[in-house]
């Protein structure tokens, strides 16, 4: 049964709890917004000392910036536990109720700043953002611009407009500045306004499906399999006509994945 097979330490099973994820980091997105909005002098006085950005994180792999930022949460001993399960993703769906019954005390050697901690979860959050929207980390995007394609640039500031803060996006500014490129700066300013176009919404979880198995070196298994495993976990609807629909997405998914940076 296809709710037995294994992808890499994942079963079907493991796919489809992952995907309650999604639903849980939006809340969470919400309550913290709430929270500042409703003391926003308590926040500032917290978190925006000097030197609070984060659009420099955008500029490494996706990994490493995780890495990091278990760190400055300090969790990254539950989750190096979690990993290390027969179930990592079942073991992961937990971590919540443990991370919040935990005191927050300047993260791995307390050497960490409330401002470190939001910076990190921002670029965290926006990563992710950028994955269920194009289909790739931010910093995918960022080393695209760094070889000349302005148009990943903007669909990453449309994902975070501080992305133009950070070293790449400042660069090509700046020259547009010198240059006087005026066309470009109104589409810099067209995409800081957050706007990613009709990107499918409803492919979301497909999208997340596809970087999970690239990062556990599955997604090169034969198609035919993929697509049925897409409909298997509900991330992509089975219908007359999706299994050639799926089957197109997913070739799309491989040759995307095989020129990304991250993984």
């Amino acid at each position: 049964m296809l709710t037995e097979k294994q992808f890499g330490k994942f079963t079907s099973e493991d796919f489809k709890a992952l995907f309650l994820l999604l639903p849980q980091l939006d809340q969470e997105r919400y309550e913290l917004q709430a929270k500042i909005a409703e003391k926003p002098e308590a926040f500032a006085e917290k978190f925006l000392t000097t030197g609070f950005k984060w659009a420099h994180l955008y500029e490494v792999p996706f990994p490493t910036l995780l890495l990091g930022f278990l760190a400055v949460a300090g969790v990254d001993q539950a989750v190096a536990h979690a990993v290390r399960q027969e179930s990592p993703i079942r073991a992961a769906l937990d971590l919540p109720s443990v991370i919040q019954d935990m005191e927050w005390s300047g993260g791995a050697g307390g050497r960490f700043s409330p401002g470190d901690l939001l910076g990190y979860l921002h670029a965290v959050t926006g990563n992710l953002d950028c994955l269920l929207i194009y289909g790739c980390y931010l910093n995918d995007l960022i080393g695209k611009a760094r070889e000349g394609d302005m148009d990943s640039l903007l669909d990453a500031i449309r994902i975070d407009p501080s992305a133009v803060a950070g070293p790449t996006g400042s660069f090509f500014v700046s020259i547009s500045v010198v240059e006087g490129d005026k066309a470009f700066l109104r589409a810099v300013g067209q995409a800081m306004s957050g706007k990613t176009g009709r990107q499918a919404s409803y492919l979301k979880k497909f999208r997340l499906l596809m970087q999970v198995l690239h990062e556990a070196n599955e997604l090169g298994r034969p198609t035919r399999e993929l697509v049925e495993l897409a409909f298997n976990v509900g991330a992509y609807a089975r219908s007359p006509g999706a299994e050639k629909n799926v089957s197109e997405l997913i070739r799309k998914a491989k040759k995307l994945k095989k020129n990304a940076i991250s993984k």
